[in-house]
């Protein structure tokens, strides 16, 4: 089954409103800070980056790679297939230690689908880069997700050691033009 079954998320897609639900992929409360240290290990240098002053690692291009996690593949499949006009990427971010910082509020060029993978952080979605108006501001655990359009403004405030799987639906055209 597809997280793309469900009617209710289709059309938060097509109308370009934010969706939250939850992963129901029993490989996925296998996942463990061993798997993501074994994925660190086989993943190419040039692909990773640690930034010093956040405390935040980058995996990008996880997509290019087999070695991921069965559940984060099966999206990349699903997400390929429905996304079809679109460039499907996949970026896993890891923050070390209860004060490592993330991002301010900011907005994105593309698509994006989060998924918590392990600890939790705080997700806040706005309508104005200023905040105040958030329409979600919830606590995710593994395997919450969120979908969050493009040039929709969003925080994410780390509430421990993390990581999370970031999947971006890059380019023209927005896929709530033809989804």
């Amino acid at each position: 089954m597809s997280i793309f079954d469900n009617e209710e998320f289709m059309e938060c897609i097509r109308t370009r409103m934010p969706y939250t639900f939850a992963l129901n992929d029993p490989d996925m409360s296998k996942f463990s800070w061993d798997h993501f240290i074994n994925m660190l290990d086989k993943h190419p240098a040039e692909n990773y980056f640690y930034e010093t002053p956040t405390r935040r690692h980058h995996v990008r291009w996880l997509e290019r790679n087999d070695y991921g996690p069965s559940f984060m593949l099966s999206i990349l499949d699903d997400m390929k297939k429905i996304f079809y006009k679109n460039s499907v990427t996949n970026i896993a971010f890891c923050g070390m230690r209860t004060e490592h910082t993330s991002y301010p509020t900011h907005k994105d060029p593309c698509d994006v689908m989060y998924l918590q993978v392990l600890g939790r952080a705080k997700f806040n979605v706005s309508l104005t880069e200023t905040g105040g108006t958030d329409i979600i501001s919830e606590v995710f655990h593994p395997g919450d997700m969120i979908w969050i359009p493009r040039g929709i403004y969003h925080r994410i405030e780390p509430m421990e050691s993390r990581v999370s799987f970031s999947f971006g639906v890059e380019h023209e055209p927005d896929p709530s033009t033809y989804v």
